[in-house]
């Protein structure tokens, strides 16, 4: 019997391996290919995928920025509140890339016509703010201390904001320089 099952295993080896050779030989119209079908090029092709795999890591993730310090408008009451509140959704706006919400903060007549590239990381106001009674609007101007996202530097800016007389006007930022 064991003379039997030797037998039936070389006779399938000669049959697998006769197989094997006519389907490698059924490509022989796929000449430039025959090398892929060899168990270098099969070894080959696993260890590039093996090598593919270990090159992306999407657990490695790149540094996160910190998040965004606005001014602490809980500090402020009244009319400066609302000034500070405005001066804070134009930087949220700015920094969420909302040009429509940005640009709606903005007052018409004023040069701020469009939304800078630029982000604002942390801002802090410098100075007491003091509401200035006009002719025809309420003015501030409000001395800011900005730092930008990829910048160490802390630029010095003066938003100037109005609001009209008549009942309903709002806060607009005028400029910002």
């Amino acid at each position: 019997m064991a003379t039997n099952k030797a037998a039936s295993k070389s006779t399938n080896k000669a049959t697998n391996k006769a197989s094997g050779l006519k389907f490698i030989a059924s490509f022989k119209a796929y000449a430039p290919f025959k090398r892929l079908l060899t168990w270098q090029g099969f070894l080959l092709a696993v260890l590039l995928m093996l090598l593919s795999g270990c090159n992306s890591n999407p657990s490695v993730q790149a540094p996160q920025e910190p998040p965004p310090v606005y001014i602490n408008e809980e500090a402020y009451t009244g009319e400066e509140r609302e000034v500070i509140s405005i001066i804070n959704r134009s930087l949220e706006s700015l920094n969420a890339g909302k040009e429509k919400e940005y640009l709606e903060l903005m007052h018409s007549d004023g040069p701020l016509q469009g939304m800078p590239s630029y982000r604002v990381s942390h801002t802090r106001v410098l100075r007491d703010i003091q509401i200035q009674e006009q002719r025809n609007v309420f003015q501030v101007v409000v001395p800011i201390k900005e730092k930008r996202y990829g910048s160490e530097d802390e630029l010095d800016y003066n938003y100037v904001l109005q609001r009209g007389k008549q009942e309903g006007d709002s806060w607009k930022i005028v400029d910002k320089d």
